[in-house]
């Protein structure tokens, strides 16, 4: 019983983070319309972001694009800011 409690968790907790982390993913490619290396950049980048720091790097990654596309959004927040950071440390990481 305790087999299948725990494999039916490990289940449920690696389907969510797919979900996660094609919302990178995707506003990624967004975020890097026009630089042929986006796909892999965004998948590299994707894979450094900490758990901790995905939500916030999502949400500033949203607000990136509403910048870009003439929007302008709330940046000051603290998890704007630790967001920003996680993105573009994870960027730097992937050497692009």
């Amino acid at each position: 019983m305790k087999r299948i409690v725990l494999g039916l968790a490990a289940a449920l907790t690696l389907a969510t983070v797919p979900a996660f982390a094609d919302d990178y993913v995707a506003l990624c490619k967004v975020n890097e319309e026009g630089n042929l290396s986006a796909e892999k950049l965004c998948l590299c980048a994707s894979s450094k972001v900490k758990p901790e720091d995905r939500a916030a790097a999502i949400a500033a990654m949203k607000a990136m694009s509403d910048f870009a596309t003439g929007r302008t959004p709330d940046t000051s927040s603290a998890d704007m800011t630790r967001g920003t950071q996680a993105v573009m440390t994870a960027e730097a990481q992937c050497g692009m």
